[in-house]
């Protein structure tokens, strides 16, 4: 039985969360009767990537014969519909815009 805290593997592909079969990730909530968990999901470096909820069969303890893998984030923008990043390049562009307010501010790149 899968117990909070301790490391899973998810068995099936998350699409909408661009996750993979195999992808690692800690149970940081049980629902009910173990009928499904709230996973979080990190990068190599330790950085969150997602919280998601998963039903008990989208999931699987770690065994000793599981391998780390690598995905960049580059990769997983490469594989999302061009319609949806043009979707986000949008939405950021417009929050630019809407956020200069009374034409006082201005936005600082430091490179």
């Amino acid at each position: 039985m899968i117990k909070e805290h301790e490391r899973v593997a998810l068995s099936v592909d998350l699409p909408q969360y661009h996750l993979k079969a195999g992808d690692l990730g800690v149970v940081v909530m049980i629902h009910g009767d173990h009928d499904g968990y709230e996973l979080e999901l990190f990068s190599a470096d330790g950085q969150t990537l997602d919280v998601v909820t998963v039903e008990a069969r989208q999931v699987r303890p770690v065994t000793h014969r599981d391998v780390m893998r690598a995905r960049t984030l580059e990769s997983v923008v490469a594989r999302t519909p061009a319609a949806a990043v043009s979707l986000v390049w949008a939405l950021l562009a417009f929050a630019i815009v809407i956020a200069q307010g009374s034409g006082s501010a201005f936005i600082y790149f430091q490179f």
